[in-house]
This record gives structure tokens, C-alpha cells and sequence, in this order.
């Protein structure tokens, strides 16, 4: 996990099959920039209802790791 307690350093090592490698928003920092774009009304013209579903695609692959990494290690 390279010293790291991030959900995304720990899930290599649980599982192989769960990556975030798959979604246009893929670590937490695109997903803050996108939330607070969509809640401010900034960058309208980067389609909203894309960029929302693509962070709740990103919300919900990260409680998929949560879980996954709980799962295992607990």
C-alpha cells in the first residue's frame, strides 16, 4: 500500500477486479472540483447531468472499494 491509507492504495491488495481506471472522474480531487462546479453552477458547459452522473458513478465505486476493503481486512 506504499504507506498509504487511501481507499485506492489499499484495494489493489484486497481485489484485482475493482479499479477506477473505467470512470471520467477517477480520484477524489476531479470529484470535489465537479461537485463544487455543479453546486456553484460553474462550467455549465461541461453537460451537468454527465458530470453528476459521473460523480455518483465515482461515489458509488468508492463505497464499492469501502466495502470491499472492510470486507477483507476487518
Amino acid at each position: 500500500m506504499q504507506a498509504s491509507t487511501s481507499i485506492k492504495a489499499a484495494l489493489p491488495s484486497v481485489t484485482q477486479s475493482l479499479d477506477y481506471s473505467d470512470l471520467s472522474i477517477s480520484n477524489g480531487g476531479m470529484a470535489t472540483t465537479a461537485f463544487l462546479d455543479l453546486i456553484l453552477g460553474k462550467n455549465l458547459d461541461k453537460a451537468p447531468p454527465k458530470t453528476r452522473q459521473a460523480c455518483l458513478r465515482y461515489c458509488h465505486r468508492d463505497t464499492e472499494a469501502m466495502v470491499k476493503n472492510w470486507t477483507v481486512l476487518w
